[in-house]
C-alpha cells in the first residue's frame, strides 16, 4: 500500500511541476514538463520496470529546483 501511495503522490507532483513551469521561462518550461511528464508515465509502469529509469527525472528534477530559484531571485521589474 505504501509504494502506490507514494506513486500516486506522484501524480499531484508533477500537476505542481507543469503549473509552476508554465509560468517560468522557456527553459524552465522545457525541463519542468519533461521531467514531470517522465516521473508521471513512471508512475504508471513502476510495478514493472527498474527503478533506475526514474533517475533521469530526479536529475532534471534537480535542474529545474535550480531553475526555480534562479527565476525567484531576479527582482521583479
Amino acid at each position: 500500500i505504501c509504494t502506490s501511495l507514494r506513486y500516486g503522490a506522484h501524480i499531484s507532483a508533477i500537476v505542481w511541476i507543469i503549473v509552476a513551469s508554465l509560468k517560468g521561462n522557456m527553459v524552465m518550461q522545457m525541463v519542468g514538463i519533461v521531467q514531470a511528464l517522465i516521473m508521471g508515465s513512471y508512475s504508471f509502469v513502476a510495478p514493472w520496470a527498474p527503478n533506475w529509469m526514474l533517475y533521469p527525472a530526479m536529475v532534471l528534477l534537480i535542474i529545474w529546483l535550480f531553475l526555480v530559484g534562479r527565476n525567484l531571485s531576479t527582482p521583479l521589474e
